[in-house]
Protein backbone atom coordinates (compact mmCIF):
# COMPACT_ATOMS: atom_id res chain seq x y z
CA UNK A 1 0.00 0.00 0.00
CA UNK A 2 1.38 3.39 -0.99
CA UNK A 3 1.71 5.65 2.04
CA UNK A 4 3.13 8.72 0.34
CA UNK A 5 0.53 11.24 -0.86
CA UNK A 6 1.11 13.34 -3.96
CA UNK A 7 -0.03 16.96 -3.68
CA UNK A 8 -0.42 18.97 -6.88
CA UNK A 9 -0.86 22.74 -6.98
CA UNK A 10 -3.42 23.78 -9.59
CA UNK A 11 -2.08 26.58 -11.76
CA UNK A 12 -2.77 27.83 -15.28
CA UNK A 13 -0.82 24.92 -16.82
CA UNK A 14 -3.07 22.22 -15.37
CA UNK A 15 -6.39 23.94 -14.65
CA UNK A 16 -8.20 22.55 -17.70
CA UNK A 17 -10.42 19.48 -17.44
CA UNK A 18 -8.08 17.50 -19.70
CA UNK A 19 -4.96 18.27 -17.65
CA UNK A 20 -6.71 17.63 -14.34
CA UNK A 21 -7.74 14.22 -15.63
CA UNK A 22 -4.20 13.44 -16.82
CA UNK A 23 -2.75 14.43 -13.45
CA UNK A 24 -5.28 12.24 -11.66
CA UNK A 25 -4.36 9.31 -13.88
CA UNK A 26 -0.69 9.94 -13.03
CA UNK A 27 -1.46 9.34 -9.36
CA UNK A 28 -2.15 12.65 -7.63
CA UNK A 29 -3.98 12.39 -4.29
CA UNK A 30 -4.57 16.04 -3.38
CA UNK A 31 -5.20 19.14 -5.47
CA UNK A 32 -4.00 22.36 -3.83
CA UNK A 33 -5.75 25.63 -4.68
CA UNK A 34 -3.87 28.82 -3.83
CA UNK A 35 -6.48 31.29 -2.59
CA UNK A 36 -3.93 34.11 -2.53
CA UNK A 37 -4.62 34.39 -6.25
CA UNK A 38 -7.71 34.11 -8.39
CA UNK A 39 -11.38 34.92 -7.85
CA UNK A 40 -13.83 32.75 -5.88
CA UNK A 41 -15.76 31.87 -9.04
CA UNK A 42 -12.54 30.63 -10.68
CA UNK A 43 -11.76 28.37 -7.72
CA UNK A 44 -15.36 27.14 -7.62
CA UNK A 45 -15.21 26.17 -11.30
CA UNK A 46 -11.87 24.44 -10.75
CA UNK A 47 -13.28 22.35 -7.90
CA UNK A 48 -16.16 21.28 -10.15
CA UNK A 49 -13.68 20.15 -12.82
CA UNK A 50 -11.70 18.21 -10.22
CA UNK A 51 -14.81 16.49 -8.84
CA UNK A 52 -16.08 15.65 -12.32
CA UNK A 53 -12.76 14.11 -13.35
CA UNK A 54 -12.51 12.16 -10.07
CA UNK A 55 -16.04 10.78 -10.48
CA UNK A 56 -15.35 9.77 -14.09
CA UNK A 57 -12.23 7.87 -13.03
CA UNK A 58 -13.79 6.48 -9.86
CA UNK A 59 -10.90 7.83 -7.81
CA UNK A 60 -11.22 9.63 -4.47
CA UNK A 61 -9.24 12.86 -4.32
CA UNK A 62 -8.91 15.67 -1.76
CA UNK A 63 -8.99 19.41 -2.43
CA UNK A 64 -6.71 21.54 -0.24
CA UNK A 65 -7.55 25.22 0.18
CA UNK A 66 -4.41 27.23 0.89
CA UNK A 67 -5.80 30.39 2.49
CA UNK A 68 -3.80 33.64 2.73
CA UNK A 69 -3.18 35.21 6.12
CA UNK A 70 -4.35 38.70 7.08
CA UNK A 71 -2.79 41.55 5.11
CA UNK A 72 -1.53 44.19 7.53
CA UNK A 73 0.19 46.96 5.60
CA UNK A 74 2.09 50.11 6.51
CA UNK A 75 0.82 53.50 5.40
CA UNK A 76 2.54 56.07 3.22
CA UNK A 77 5.83 57.83 3.89
CA UNK A 78 6.01 61.59 3.52
CA UNK A 79 9.43 61.61 1.82
CA UNK A 80 9.58 58.15 0.29
CA UNK A 81 11.11 54.88 1.59
CA UNK A 82 13.14 54.95 4.81
CA UNK A 83 16.07 52.82 5.93
CA UNK A 84 15.87 51.71 9.56
CA UNK A 85 19.04 50.87 11.46
CA UNK A 86 19.45 48.34 14.26
CA UNK A 87 18.96 49.93 17.67
CA UNK A 88 16.82 52.80 16.41
CA UNK A 89 13.39 53.53 17.83
CA UNK A 90 10.41 53.24 15.51
CA UNK A 91 6.71 53.69 16.27
CA UNK A 92 3.70 52.09 14.60
CA UNK A 93 0.49 54.08 14.82
CA UNK A 94 -3.02 52.82 14.05
CA UNK A 95 -4.19 56.34 13.17
CA UNK A 96 -3.60 57.19 9.49
CA UNK A 97 -0.90 59.81 9.01
CA UNK A 98 2.13 60.20 6.70
CA UNK A 99 5.17 58.38 8.07
CA UNK A 100 8.84 59.32 8.41
CA UNK A 101 12.07 57.82 9.79
CA UNK A 102 10.57 57.54 13.27
CA UNK A 103 7.01 56.31 12.68
CA UNK A 104 4.45 54.98 10.23
CA UNK A 105 0.78 54.10 10.33
CA UNK A 106 -0.70 50.63 9.81
CA UNK A 107 -4.05 49.76 8.24
CA UNK A 108 -5.20 47.41 11.04
CA UNK A 109 -6.84 49.63 13.64
CA UNK A 110 -6.89 46.96 16.39
CA UNK A 111 -3.21 46.08 16.21
CA UNK A 112 -2.33 48.02 19.37
CA UNK A 113 -4.99 46.04 21.26
CA UNK A 114 -3.60 42.66 20.19
CA UNK A 115 0.14 43.00 20.79
CA UNK A 116 2.19 43.40 23.96
CA UNK A 117 5.74 44.37 24.98
CA UNK A 118 8.55 41.90 24.22
CA UNK A 119 6.77 40.57 21.15
CA UNK A 120 8.52 40.84 17.80
CA UNK A 121 7.03 42.26 14.62
CA UNK A 122 8.26 41.54 11.09
CA UNK A 123 7.84 44.15 8.38
CA UNK A 124 8.62 44.15 4.64
CA UNK A 125 8.28 40.36 4.32
CA UNK A 126 10.68 39.81 7.21
CA UNK A 127 13.39 42.21 6.07
CA UNK A 128 12.80 44.46 9.08
CA UNK A 129 12.36 43.10 12.61
CA UNK A 130 11.05 45.18 15.50
CA UNK A 131 10.88 44.46 19.23
CA UNK A 132 7.89 46.00 20.99
CA UNK A 133 8.99 48.02 24.02
CA UNK A 134 5.73 49.73 24.95
CA UNK A 135 2.12 49.76 23.81
CA UNK A 136 0.12 52.93 24.37
CA UNK A 137 -2.83 52.86 21.92
CA UNK A 138 -2.86 54.01 19.22
CA UNK A 139 0.95 53.76 19.35
CA UNK A 140 3.21 50.71 19.41
CA UNK A 141 6.72 51.82 20.37
CA UNK A 142 9.48 49.55 19.11
CA UNK A 143 13.22 49.11 18.83
CA UNK A 144 14.71 47.95 15.56
CA UNK A 145 16.41 44.55 15.87
CA UNK A 146 17.07 43.99 12.18
CA UNK A 147 17.30 47.07 10.03
CA UNK A 148 16.39 47.42 6.38
CA UNK A 149 14.49 49.36 3.77
CA UNK A 150 10.83 50.05 4.52
CA UNK A 151 8.59 51.29 1.74
CA UNK A 152 4.93 51.76 0.86
CA UNK A 153 5.65 51.27 -2.85
CA UNK A 154 4.57 48.28 -4.96
CA UNK A 155 7.02 45.40 -5.05
CA UNK A 156 8.29 46.06 -8.57
CA UNK A 157 9.30 49.60 -7.62
CA UNK A 158 10.92 48.43 -4.40
CA UNK A 159 12.99 45.80 -6.22
CA UNK A 160 14.74 48.52 -8.23
CA UNK A 161 15.58 50.44 -5.08
CA UNK A 162 16.85 47.30 -3.34
CA UNK A 163 19.01 46.47 -6.34
CA UNK A 164 20.61 49.92 -6.06
CA UNK A 165 20.96 49.55 -2.29
CA UNK A 166 22.63 46.14 -2.53
CA UNK A 167 24.63 46.29 -5.73
CA UNK A 168 25.24 50.00 -6.28
CA UNK A 169 25.82 50.89 -9.92
CA UNK A 170 26.66 47.35 -11.09
CA UNK A 171 24.76 46.09 -14.10
CA UNK A 172 22.85 42.94 -13.30
CA UNK A 173 21.71 40.40 -15.89
CA UNK A 174 17.97 39.97 -16.31
CA UNK A 175 15.25 41.58 -14.28
CA UNK A 176 15.89 42.57 -10.68
CA UNK A 177 12.56 41.10 -9.64
CA UNK A 178 13.72 37.73 -10.99
CA UNK A 179 17.10 37.98 -9.28
CA UNK A 180 15.72 39.05 -5.92
CA UNK A 181 12.46 37.17 -5.69
CA UNK A 182 12.17 36.41 -2.01
CA UNK A 183 12.74 38.48 1.10
CA UNK A 184 15.22 35.98 2.46
CA UNK A 185 17.37 36.36 -0.66
CA UNK A 186 17.46 40.12 -0.23
CA UNK A 187 18.45 39.73 3.42
CA UNK A 188 21.17 37.26 2.43
CA UNK A 189 22.47 39.70 -0.15
CA UNK A 190 22.65 42.44 2.47
CA UNK A 191 24.59 40.13 4.79
CA UNK A 192 26.91 39.07 2.00
CA UNK A 193 27.67 42.67 1.16
CA UNK A 194 28.49 43.47 4.77
CA UNK A 195 30.91 40.55 4.88
CA UNK A 196 32.60 41.65 1.66
CA UNK A 197 31.33 38.63 -0.22
CA UNK A 198 29.01 38.22 -3.20
CA UNK A 199 27.73 35.03 -4.74
CA UNK A 200 27.80 34.34 -8.46
CA UNK A 201 26.13 31.06 -9.33
CA UNK A 202 27.58 28.46 -7.01
CA UNK A 203 30.93 30.26 -6.55
CA UNK A 204 31.84 32.65 -3.78
CA UNK A 205 33.85 35.68 -4.84
CA UNK A 206 35.85 38.06 -2.74
CA UNK A 207 34.14 41.39 -3.35
CA UNK A 208 37.34 43.24 -2.52
CA UNK A 209 39.19 41.72 -5.48
CA UNK A 210 36.40 41.09 -7.99
CA UNK A 211 34.68 44.15 -9.38
CA UNK A 212 32.00 42.22 -11.26
CA UNK A 213 29.78 40.12 -9.03
CA UNK A 214 26.12 39.31 -9.32
CA UNK A 215 23.71 37.74 -6.89
CA UNK A 216 21.81 35.08 -8.79
CA UNK A 217 19.50 32.30 -7.81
Amino acid sequence: MRRTKIVCTVGPAISSSEMIRRVLEAGVDVFRLNFSHGAPDEHRACVRRIRTAADDLGKPVAVLQDLPGPKIRVGTFRDGPVRLGAGERFTLNTNPAPGDRTRVSVNYTRLAEEVRPEQRLLLADGLVELLIEAVEPPEIRCRVLLGGLLSDKPDHELFAELQQEIFGDKTLPGNSADLIREAREIRDAEMERSNGLMREGSRWLDHATHKKAAFCQ
